[in-house]
């Protein structure tokens, strides 16, 4: 049964108790549905939060700014790096040295981690490591 649904210019937000075998709450669920953009949903801890997120999912909806993320959290860099490895980089004049570059990058702590997780930041840090290895090695 859901806790709250907020109508709005086509918008259909549901908030959704989340509970375990014994009845308890775990957490609440937002789900948003707007006719012309794939359904979106959401489990958070606390009611509030899952409120905040279907109320920026339906602004971005309004704003017509919009993006669509599930692609980017069901994909880790590395397949990511392996898809522009195969259809980019043979198109490059020093593929090869692409190559390696983005091998190594396979490598780092966060390649596994889905594409929408990783920050710039990570990349900054990896950055910094390969420098310090490439200096070492000179």
């Amino acid at each position: 049964m859901p806790l709250a649904r907020l109508r709005e210019g086509g918008i259909l937000a549901t908030i959704f108790e989340r509970t375990n075998d014994r009845g308890q709450v775990i957490g609440y669920q937002a789900k948003v549905r707007r006719r012309g953009y794939p359904s979106q949903s959401k489990t958070f801890n606390r009611k509030t939060d899952a409120e905040r997120w279907a109320r920026k999912i339906e602004r971005e909806m309004d704003d017509g700014e919009f993006v669509d993320r599930t692609a980017a959290h069901q994909t880790t860099l590395v397949e990511l790096i392996n898809k522009y490895l195969k259809e980019v980089t043979p198109g490059y004049k020093g593929a090869a040295q692409e190559r390696q570059r983005l091998e190594q990058m396979k490598q780092c702590r966060f390649a596994q981690h889905a594409a929408a997780k990783v920050k710039n930041t990570d990349f900054a840090e990896w950055r910094d490591d390969r420098l310090q290895q490439v200096s070492q090695a000179q």
